[in-house]
């Protein structure tokens, strides 16, 4: 699908103002992007960002090697040994027969993290995911900087209170093609169940076999890959930072049919034992009363992985952010600072 053609059924930002010079005229494209990153942050928690500055060449030669990389024997897969001693573990892993999200994955921190743990084969694998990892945390910090922007509190402020990038994680994942015969249930053919994300925001590299869905208004708006693009979503923390200005969105991916689907994920967190509530200068600018009571986010995060590989039997069980928001009536009655 054509960006233009996209555009119609949701955004679509195109962030070339910020990797060009033009003058004056240029500084109008770049307050015109931020502008539009308000709006979607705003009224759809999403968005696709187009010519972005990640070589094209990047991008596929990541998707490729994922590609490879899944295609191995489940044994070769497996010598990809993860480790336990992080909040996630990293490297291969295949998601349990229970679970209803269908899907294996590689997961990984920084390239300069010792918990990485790389498979051998394929060869270019490992320069292949850190280069597109470095491209994408790039792109996740420029997006941070515009959205202290849209906020309206002072310059770089969301950058200094994010300081800590050694828990950022990427995860590659194949999501199962459909079985025809698995269930004549569209709603239980699912690569991942429909959730929020904990983080602040993640930007996803699709190929262009598609199923990644975001929900609007109670209806599921399907996102059409468009070749090269990023998704943007915004995620649990900004939506908390920003006192509910900006929306964390659901989303899914549904299995797709007759061939399996390759992505990146890459979820731009923050420090595990940062205190989380909305930002002071964000109520300032508003005048509004804080809508969430603070929390530390490695309390937060231990609850979503639980429910991650435990999942309820009613997923709309599973606990989200609104465990730490603030009843309407207390946060009216709260008193003024």
């Amino acid at each position: 699908m054509s960006p233009a053609a996209a555009a119609a059924s949701f955004p679509v930002i195109d962030f070339s103002p910020f990797f060009t010079t033009g003058g004056g005229e240029n500084e109008v494209e770049k307050e015109e992007v931020i502008n539009s990153i308000r709006e979607a942050c705003s009224d759809y928690g999403f968005f696709v960002a187009v010519n972005h500055g990640i070589p094209t060449e990047a991008m596929d030669l990541s998707l490729e090697m994922a590609r490879e990389f899944f295609d191995l024997p489940s044994e070769e897969k497996l010598k990809c040994t993860p480790s336990s001693d992080t909040p996630v573990t990293t490297g291969y892993a295949k998601q349990p027969d229970h679970s209803p999200n269908k899907n294996e994955y590689f997961l990984m921190f920084e390239p300069a993290s010792a918990f990485n743990v790389y498979p051998t084969s394929p060869a270019p694998f490992r320069g292949a995911v850190d280069e597109i990892y470095g491209g994408l945390l790039a792109m996740a910090r420029l997006i941070e900087s515009l959205m202290n922007r849209c906020l309206g509190v002072p310059e770089g402020l969301m950058e200094k209170f994010n300081d800590d990038r050694q828990w950022d994680l990427m995860t590659a994942f194949r999501y199962f093609a459909a079985a025809e015969l698995e269930t004549p249930d569209k709603d239980k053919k699912t690569g991942l169940y429909g959730h929020k994300d904990l983080n602040l925001m993640t930007l996803v590299l699709q190929d262009q076999v598609g199923g990644l869905e975001f929900q609007k208004d109670g209806e599921w708006i399907p996102i059409t890959p468009i070749p090269h693009s990023l998704v943007v979503n915004v995620g649990d923390i900004i939506q908390v930072l920003s006192n509910n200005k900006f929306k964390s969105v659901n989303h899914k991916v549904n299995s797709p049919q007759g061939r399996d689907r390759h992505s990146f994920a890459f979820a731009y967190l923050i420090g595990f034992e940062k205190m989380l509530e909305p930002l002071a200068e964000v109520m300032k600018e508003s005048k509004e009363e804080p809508k969430f009571s603070k929390f530390r986010f490695k309390d937060y995060f231990q609850l979503r992985v639980a429910d991650l590989f435990n999942p309820p039997a009613n997923l709309d069980d599973a606990v989200t952010i609104n465990h730490y928001a603030i009843p309407p009536t207390v946060a009216a009655a709260a008193p003024a600072n």
